[in-house]
């Protein structure tokens, strides 16, 4: 498969089925970090959501004190959850496969739009899902 196939069918679909990708024996250099760092209570969730409680005030105008907690790990939750569920669902409807283990996938903490994400990129025999050879031709109206 060409590398950049996966990245470019899925960048198509927008924002949150975006993903960078990179070979599977391969880590990202930082500021990538790996995403099973967000799984379980770390520094570095704390640090997220302390990150996107400032974006929150910052937004609104308020001090970073009047934003509750729980709205900022509300915010996190929901955003790590569409950048984990919307690459492989763009994925299948493509037909593509994609590697979705978390200690293959790495994020950027970043705010402003959807966390950056990294997959495995597929070797080629397992790029394809069976039976599809390419994404379904857009339909059109009468």
């Amino acid at each position: 498969m060409r590398e950049g196939r996966l990245v470019d069918d899925l960048a198509a679909l927008g924002p949150f089925f975006a993903v960078d990708s990179h070979p599977p024996d391969v880590e990202p250099v930082p500021p990538w970090r790996l995403v099973s760092e967000l799984t379980a209570p770390s520094e570095a969730l704390s640090d997220r959501i302390a990150v996107v409680r400032a974006a929150m005030a910052a937004r609104t105008g308020l001090p970073a004190a009047e934003i509750e907690p729980r709205a900022a790990a509300s915010a996190v939750q929901f955003g790590m959850l569409a950048r984990l569920v919307a690459p492989p669902l763009g994925s299948a409807v493509l037909g593509w496969r994609l590697d979705m283990r978390p200690e293959g996938l790495w994020w950027r903490d970043e705010t402003g739009g959807p966390v950056p994400l990294s997959v495995p990129t597929p070797s080629d025999g397992q790029s394809r899902l069976p039976g599809r050879v390419g994404p379904a031709p857009a339909r059109r109206g009468h």
